[in-house]
């Protein structure tokens, strides 16, 4: 009985690992036994323990144990890598995954254990790191795993646009995937985030978010539900005025609601303003 209970524990662990990191449990993962993993060939559950006392040693700024952790972790990655990778490519994908994200926590370890973790926006979109090249170059059964470890470190970084923009990108994938309650689950958690921004520095994330969403809406076959959430509900009406003078005051009033200054555009250049915006905003739904 008591190795039954043993054996449910290590088991059991690594689960409790990640769920801990992702969730901000703090205080579970600093409690949980690192040794439960440690069986002889669960690569895995080491990884998963390694990786979860890494994000607690940046949670409490220690360098050293998030060093020695990422080391484990990488030696438990490669160790699971090369008993796969004679077998095939696919088997060994998510251990490649899983090298990126010690690297990417390797990367930003430097900025959230320093006074200083307001850089660490600064850091992860610049061309040395740039998160968004990165994943466009992961395949979809990876983007989801590395999305949630850059959501952890976001969060130790306070940054809450990047948080928002994160969770935008993976509603995104998450739909093009066809995982639409994970899809709607992610946006309903960038616009939790883009709520607690300041108001002036809101724009862009709400615009994209009001796209997405529309987006899943539209998937989901609601596509008069998608046209009102992007603001466009009556294009039809307006685009089929006669009236020359109603025509180009409601363009302006859609160039204005688009936040763009329109007092030194010419009719010509307004309408165009208003064609091209309602197009690129509603093309994905022909």
């Amino acid at each position: 009985m008591k190795g039954i209970e043993l054996e449910l524990n290590a088991s059991a662990t690594p689960l409790a690992a990640e769920a801990s990191w992702r969730l901000g449990r703090w205080d579970a993962l600093d409690e949980l036994p690192i040794q439960d993993a440690n069986a002889e060939g669960n690569s895995d559950g080491i990884y998963q323990v390694c990786l979860g006392k890494a994000m607690l040693g940046l949670h409490q700024k220690d360098v050293g144990s998030v060093r020695a952790n990422l080391r484990r972790a990488r030696n438990a990655v490669m160790e699971g890598m090369s008993s796969v990778a004679r077998e095939s490519y696919l088997r060994s994908y998510d251990h490649i995954v899983r090298l990126q994200i010690v690297r990417e926590i390797e990367d930003t370890s430097d900025v959230l254990c320093s006074d200083t973790p307001s850089f660490f926006s600064e850091r992860v979109r610049s061309q040395w790191l740039n998160w968004d090249r990165r994943l466009d170059l992961t395949s979809s059964s990876g983007v989801g795993a590395i999305l949630n470890a850059r959501l952890a470190l976001t969060r130790m970084a306070g940054d809450l646009s990047l948080e928002a923009e994160l969770y935008v990108q993976l509603g995104k994938r998450a739909r093009k995937s066809g995982l639409r309650n994970i899809a709607a689950n992610a946006l309903a958690q960038a616009e939790s985030a883009i709520c607690r921004i300041e108001p002036a520095k809101r724009a862009i994330l709400q615009c994209n978010l009001r796209l997405q969403v529309a987006k899943l809406k539209h998937e989901y076959g609601e596509s008069s539900a998608a046209l009102r959430i992007l603001g466009q509900d009556d294009l039809e009406a307006v685009a089929s005025l006669q009236d020359d003078h109603l025509l180009t005051e409601s363009a302006r009033n859609y160039v204005v609601s688009l936040g763009i200054e329109e007092h030194n555009m010419d009719k010509p250049k307004m309408t165009d303003v208003f064609v091209r915006s309602a197009l690129q905003s509603t093309r994905w739904m022909i």
